[in-house]
C-alpha cells in the first residue's frame, strides 16, 4: 500500500475554517485535488459544541473592538474585507439558512451545530474534496517548492499548505497546540505564547466563592487594573466554588488571562492588582437603592439586614456582600448606623473580587496567541515568510468575544485565503 499522498493544496484541520477553506479553493479551482488532513476520527468536533450546540455563526455587530490581538491593523483589514451579510449570503449558497437572537447573533435556522456540519460535509463531498481522518500530525516541512506533512502512518506532499489547526482550546476536540513547535522550529514563525480566553476566573475570595457555589445574578462586571478602568460587560454572572463565570466574565477573561501571561493590557505593559467589580443594580443609582432600603427598615425595623434585601436580590449574595461590609447579616436592620447603612448599599454596585487566575486549556472556549499576524499578509492570509504556506482562524494571534466573534473570524479568514488564493502549475 502507497502511504504517499500528492495533492495541490492539504489543510491541515478540520475545524470551520479548514473546512470551509477547502470548500472555497475547490470551488474556485476545480481541477486541483484538495484534501483536509484531521487528527479526529470526524471533522467539526469543536464545531458541533459551539453556542451551546446552536452553532453561533456570526454576529450583526462585528468590531476590532470585540477581539484581542497584537495587530490591530491586521485584523481591521481582514473584518474590512467581508461582512455578516457577505458571510451568510455565501452559506445561503449552499443552503445553509440562518437567523438572528435579540442580541443580534447568527444561527443556523435548525438551531442545531449538526445541520451546519450536514451542510459543509455535503459540500465537500459533491467537490470531492479528500477528508483524510484519524491523522494526527507529527511534523511538517518545507520540501523543494512545497511541502510534506508526516502522520503516524502517511506523507502527504502538496504545492501549497494551509495550517486551519486551531489553538489550544478544548484538547478534547483535538486542539492541543502541538503544531506550533513545529512551525516555529521548522519555518521560523514567530508565535505569540498561547493563553486560554472565554473562561472562568479564578478569585483570591475563595471562601466568598464556596459560600455562593451555584448561585446566579444579573450584573454590570467591571474590571480595573489599580482602579484604571479596562472594560466592562453586562449579563448573567454564575459563581462556582472554584471561579466566577458565565458569558461576561468570559469575555473579560481575555483581559485578565493576558496580563496574567504577559503583564499586558491590550499588550502594552501594565502592572497592578486587577479587581473585578460587579454592580447588581445597574440601572439604579445609589441615592435610589438607598431610598428604598429605607423605605423597607422604615416598614420592617425590627427586621434582620439580610431579610432586607432578600426581595430584591439573591439570599445567599445579599449575606456574602453584608459581611464584606464588615455588618453581621442577623443584625436588626434599625440599629445599623447611617454612615455604615450608605456603605453597605455602595457595596451592591461596588462588590469587588480579585482575580488571582483563569481556568486553563481544558474548558476554554478559545485561545489567544498563536501565529503572529505581523507575519501573515491580510489580503491572502499567506505567511510572508514562507510561499504557499497560509494561516487561517484560530491559530492566528486574534480572539473574540462570546456571541459568534470567533467563528466570524475563523470563516472570513478562510474566505480570503480561497477568494485570493493563485496557484500556479
Amino acid at each position: 500500500m502507497n502511504n504517499n499522498l500528492y495533492y495541490d493544496v492539504v489543510i491541515i484541520g478540520g475545524g470551520a475554517s479548514g473546512i470551509l477553506t477547502a470548500i472555497k479553493i475547490k470551488s474556485k479551482f476545480k481541477q486541483l485535488s484538495v484534501a483536509i488532513v484531521e487528527g479526529n476520527d470526524r471533522i467539526g468536533k469543536k464545531l458541533l459544541l459551539t453556542g451551546n450546540g446552536k452553532c453561533n455563526l456570526t454576529n450583526k455587530n462585528i468590531s476590532p473592538d470585540n477581539y484581542i490581538t497584537g495587530n490591530k491593523a491586521f485584523l481591521k483589514t481582514v473584518l474590512n474585507q467581508i461582512s455578516y451579510k457577505e458571510l451568510l449570503r455565501y452559506f445561503e449558497n449552499f443552503g445553509l439558512i440562518c437567523k438572528f437572537d435579540k442580541e443580534f447573533r447568527a444561527y443556523p435556522f435548525s438551531e442545531a451545530a449538526s445541520s451546519v456540519l450536514d451542510c459543509f460535509r455535503l459540500e465537500l463531498e459533491r467537490l470531492k474534496v479528500d477528508v483524510i481522518t484519524n491523522s494526527k500530525i507529527i511534523d511538517i516541512h518545507k520540501k523543494n517548492k512545497g511541502f510534506s506533512v508526516r502522520t503516524s502512518d502517511k506523507k502527504f506532499f502538496c504545492n501549497s499548505l494551509v495550517i486551519a489547526c486551531g489553538g489550544k482550546a478544548a484538547p478534547k476536540t483535538g486542539s492541543d497546540g502541538y503544531l506550533f513547535d513545529v512551525l516555529f522550529e521548522n519555518f521560523n514563525l514567530n508565535i505569540i505564547t498561547p493563553y486560554p480566553v472565554l473562561t472562568g476566573v479564578n478569585v483570591f475570595e475563595e471562601k466568598i466563592l464556596k459560600a455562593l457555589h451555584g448561585v446566579r445574578a444579573k450584573a454590570c462586571v467591571k474590571l480595573f487594573i489599580n482602579d484604571k478602568f479596562i472594560n466592562s460587560r453586562f449579563g448573567e454572572v454564575q459563581f462556582r466554588k472554584d471561579a466566577v463565570s458565565g458569558i461576561c466574565v468570559f469575555d473579560l477573561s481575555k483581559y485578565v488571562s493576558e496580563y496574567l501571561t504577559f503583564n499586558t493590557i491590550n499588550r502594552h505593559n501594565c502592572l497592578g492588582t486587577l479587581k473585578l467589580v460587579f454592580d447588581f443594580f445597574p440601572d439604579i443609582t445609589i441615592d435610589h437603592l438607598f431610598s428604598i432600603i429605607k423605605k423597607r427598615i422604615k416598614l420592617y425595623p425590627e427586621c434582620s439586614i439580610d431579610n432586607i434585601f432578600s426581595s430584591v436580590i439573591n439570599k445567599k449574595l445579599s449575606c456574602e456582600i453584608i459581611k464584606a461590609s464588615k455588618i453581621k447579616p442577623n443584625t436588626v436592620c434599625s440599629t445599623i448606623p447611617f454612615d455604615k447603612l450608605r456603605t453597605l448599599v455602595s457595596n451592591f454596585k461596588n462588590f469587588s473580587l480579585s482575580p488571582s487566575d483563569t481556568d486553563s486549556f481544558l474548558s476554554a472556549q478559545a485561545t489567544a496567541g498563536g501565529i503572529d499576524c505581523k507575519e501573515i499578509n491580510p489580503l491572502t492570509m499567506m505567511s510572508d515568510k514562507i510561499k504557499n504556506l497560509y494561516a487561517v482562524g484560530e491559530v492566528l494571534d486574534v480572539a473574540g468575544d462570546c456571541g459568534g466573534y470567533n467563528l466570524h473570524f475563523a470563516f472570513i479568514s478562510a474566505l480570503i485565503c480561497a477568494k485570493n488564493f493563485k496557484y500556479k502549475d
